[in-house]
């Protein structure tokens, strides 16, 4: 496919995709269905099955001769014959006194204007009488007629060189032209010839309305106060007024010649509904204008049908036997003909025909391969809107969508190569609207925010990423943003907003060991020692690299604690045992029973299921119980701790519920680390560091 613009007048890409006009005649630069045989303008021969057709050939002026004497010859014999005076030939039945037709387009009749005498529009109406038949209309009268209203328009490119000549047909005095759409693609000017007078020129204003399915368009002329002659328009062919049989006049030069209907109202295989012309009398695939002979009222414009499927111009179908001409209303544009234009030939060109799929397409690879990746953003965008509205193959689209996305990611890496940081940000949010579940785009826009000390933006696109990889990959990286984040906190004087901080940190990353440290020694800091303890211990348990640090802060609070005042638990009045509350494993705080003449520490078999241990298997021993010996299991608390005083990593015994232990029990084990008394007078327990 050539790229050559069509205001050189060169080959351009046609439209595809679900656009009728494919390819463009290398003579006149008029678009023809892809495959066509010759051209439906000039008759040009197109390319078809590998080889070029032969344009029309033109006839020896013998053979010219010798029809011209046969012609005659016929005319003759018809008028010496008995019977064989032509106005004598019976009509169809039912074609006199047809009254009913309705019609529309001319303003001052079928043929007025200010080059019409009234002596000849008198002569007119005479002969256009209804109750005429149409076998005795005179075609070299309806000729003479309607040749006036035939025009030729000259398309021009952005340079002002004619690049083809196409046929229209006006019908509104007040300077308005049928044409096909087709045609005017790749135009950005236009003059009209009336007339067939080369002198006798009107600039083309613009298009009133078009029907890209139908392929038909209204011109406005520019004709000043000049009144035209024009054809009326048949209002509803297929509903009102044509019926199978009746005849027609169909136009492929200024000769008009004679056509049958088959059927009004009739569905093409792509969709169109028209009027189906019978196979005989033959009408040639030129044909151009379809005539209503007794009115001479605009039925519509011709084109071949094959295999039930209308194609673009009238030379498609040249040398196929086995097709008939189907006519495309105009009835629906009755309405238009008094509107204003609605645009100009060079922007509907620049809209319509530079603005397609695949001319979008072009003009994005082309800037792919020239590395001018934000031109190649805009286009392949542009591509793939247009070719959703064309309805365009997914496979095509998934492709654009493809070099769409590596056009984001070069241009992206440019701009942080470049240390155009804002706008490389720019660019990834942008990309991220068209992809936005894409993780290596998120990855990079967390990248350039942690390249800005955008923490927060930064925590916030690497949640994203982990939560479309569904991994693990970026856990270091959030708890690396989230410890910057909070640092920028706490150098900003707000402690509470750092330790919010590192609370979402450690909900987000649960299994981070780093945060939770960070946390500890927040609340080192602000004397919240059990907390502290209890976070540093999960900040071991979860990463055994951290083991030396947590150590040494887990030292200075029981230094810190070992010059507190001692833990003083009152003795209730009456009671023989002592109670207090214990956090075991910095998750519950439960009630226990101060047993000073226990050995060992020892838990229900409830709690150490509730804590997550397994009591069918382990370390067992026996002990002696109220119920006598039994064999229990041993497991080991990370920690216990009493109103701040901790033991780490103490074994206890697993007490079932038939050995008569459903109560918890401090035992030596534990009692044994520090300094302890009971002062029976004052009803006591006292606990102190050693």
């Amino acid at each position: 496919m050539m790229e050559s613009s069509p205001a050189a007048g060169g080959t351009r890409p046609g439209l595809s995709d679900g656009r009728r006009f494919m390819s463009q005649c290398p003579a006149c630069a008029s678009f023809n269905e892809d495959g066509v045989a010759f051209c439906g303008q000039c008759g040009q021969g197109l390319m078809t099955k590998g080889r070029r057709g032969r344009s029309r050939p033109v006839w020896p002026l013998g053979r010219i001769v010798l029809l011209q004497a046969l012609l005659v010859a016929g005319v003759v014999w018809i008028l010496l014959r008995p019977g064989g005076d032509p106005e004598a030939v019976p009509s169809k039945p039912g074609s006199e006194g047809r009254g009913d037709r309705r019609f529309g387009g001319g303003t001052a009749g079928p043929l007025t204007g200010s080059s019409s005498s009234a002596a000849e529009s008198k002569t007119v109406e005479d002969q256009v009488s209804v109750d005429r038949p149409v076998e005795t209309l005179d075609e070299s009268e309806i000729a003479a007629r309607l040749e006036k209203t035939l025009v030729v328009i000259e398309l021009a490119n952005a340079g002002g060189r004619t690049i083809r000549e196409i046929r229209g047909v006006v019908v509104h005095s007040g300077g308005v032209v049928l044409c096909r759409y087709a045609t005017l693609l790749g135009a950005y000017r236009a003059t009209c010839r009336l007339h067939q007078d080369r002198r006798d020129r009107v600039p083309v204003r613009g298009i009133i309305q078009h029907d890209v399915a139908a392929d038909l368009a209204l011109l406005r002329l520019d004709s000043g106060s000049l009144s035209l002659p024009a054809l009326t328009i048949v209002e509803d062919p297929a509903l009102t007024v044509f019926q199978r049989g009746d005849r027609l006049f169909v136009f492929s030069g200024h000769r008009p010649r004679r056509a049958v209907i088959e059927e009004a109202g009739f569905s093409t295989a792509d969709g169109r509904v028209g009027t189906l012309l019978a196979s005989t009398p033959r009408v040639v695939p030129e044909a151009f204008l379809a005539v209503e002979p007794i009115e001479s009222a605009v039925v519509g414009l011709c084109r071949p049908l094959v295999d039930g499927r209308t194609v673009a111009g009238g030379g498609a179908a040249v040398g196929v036997q086995a097709y008939q001409v189907f006519v495309d209303g105009v009835h629906s544009l009755v309405n238009e003909l008094e509107q204003p234009v609605s645009t100009t030939l060079d922007a509907n060109t620049q809209r319509f025909f530079e603005g397609t799929f695949v001319d979008l397409v072009i003009q994005a690879r082309n800037a792919y391969r020239g590395k001018r990746w934000a031109e190649a953003i805009e286009l392949f965008g542009q591509a793939f809107r247009q070719g959703t509205a064309e309805r365009i193959d997914e496979t095509r689209l998934a492709e654009i969508d493809r070099l769409l996305r590596e056009s984001y990611l070069a241009e992206i890496g440019r701009l942080r190569d470049s240390q155009r940081l804002e706008e490389a940000g720019e660019v990834t949010v942008l990309a991220l609207r068209d992809f936005e579940r894409d993780s290596v785009l998120w990855l990079r826009l967390a990248e350039i925010r942690v390249e800005q000390g955008r923490s927060q933006d930064a925590i916030t696109a690497f949640l994203e990423v982990r939560a479309l990889e569904g991994g693990k990959r970026v856990d270091s990286l959030l708890e690396r943003e989230y410890r910057a984040f909070a640092q920028e906190r706490l150098d900003g004087g707000d402690g509470r907003a750092a330790e919010l901080v590192y609370i979402d940190g450690i909900e987000q990353v649960e299994r981070s060991g780093v945060l939770r440290l960070e946390l500890g020694r927040l609340y080192l800091l602000w004397e919240a020692y059990e907390d502290s303890v209890r976070l540093l211990e999960e900040a071991r348990r979860l990463d055994s690299s951290l083991r030396d640090q947590v150590d040494v802060l887990l030292e200075k609070i029981d230094d810190i604690l070992a010059d507190r005042d001692a833990v003083v638990l009152p003795i209730p009045e009456g009671s023989a045992s002592i109670r207090t509350n214990v956090v075991v494993n910095q998750q519950f705080e439960l009630p226990f029973l101060v047993d000073t003449g226990a050995t060992y520490t020892s838990i229900s078999n409830d709690l150490a299921k509730r804590l997550g241990y397994d009591t069918e298997r382990g370390p067992s021993t026996v002990v002696n119980t109220a119920a006598g010996p039994k064999r229990v299991r041993v497991v080991r608390l990370t920690s216990l701790s009493l109103a701040g005083y901790n033991v780490r990593n103490l074994d206890v015994f697993v007490l079932p519920a038939e050995a008569g232990a459903r109560v918890n029990l401090l035992g030596l084990n534990f009692l044994n680390f520090f300094k302890f008394s009971v002062d029976s007078k004052r009803r006591e327990f006292r606990l102190e560091r050693q």
